[in-house]
This record gives C-alpha cells, sequence and structure tokens, in this order.
C-alpha cells in the first residue's frame, strides 16, 4: 500500500516515538490517526497504483510507460501544489 499524511505527521511521529522509543511502528502512526478519526482511507485498484518496489517492478512500469499503457504523470497533484521538481 501507500500512506499519504497531513502537514501534522511529523509531530504526531515525535509524539509516539517518546511515547513507545524504539518499539515505534508505522502501524502505531496509522492507528493515531484512526483513533484521532484523521485517516481517510481509500481501496484503489491495480490499474490506479503500480507498485515499483524492486529493480524487476521498476523495469516493467517504464516499458508499460514507453507504450503508453501507463502514464508517468504523478496521479496525487492537487490544484495548487506545487510543480514536481525534475
Amino acid at each position: 500500500g501507500i500512506y499519504l499524511y497531513d502537514e501534522k505527521f511529523w509531530d504526531i511521529m515525535d509524539e509516539e516515538i517518546e511515547k513507545r522509543g524504539t518499539s515505534f511502528t508505522i502501524s502505531d502512526l496509522n492507528r493515531r490517526y484512526v483513533v484521532d478519526s484523521k485517516a481517510v482511507l481509500r481501496n484503489i485498484d491495480d490499474y490506479q497504483w503500480f507498485d515499483c518496489g524492486t529493480p524487476d517492478a521498476l523495469l516493467e512500469a517504464s516499458v508499460l510507460a514507453e507504450k503508453g499503457i501507463l502514464s508517468p504523470e504523478p496521479c496525487n497533484v492537487r490544484k495548487g501544489d506545487p510543480p514536481p521538481s525534475v
């Protein structure tokens, strides 16, 4: 999956690390967002997300983008966001 966080991420993470120390995990942070009713969960279909976490998957995504099957453009840009840096 993918996690996108708001501007409060670092503050919440610092609080969770102070509370949990070295046993802190990203699941603790996600749980905090859920408990605070700040989480927005969405399921996305495979055609909307392509995991490029391995060299083979990145190569496959590159080939699909070159063929025009997969768009290399970011899908999470909102109106008013600065343009992606090159």
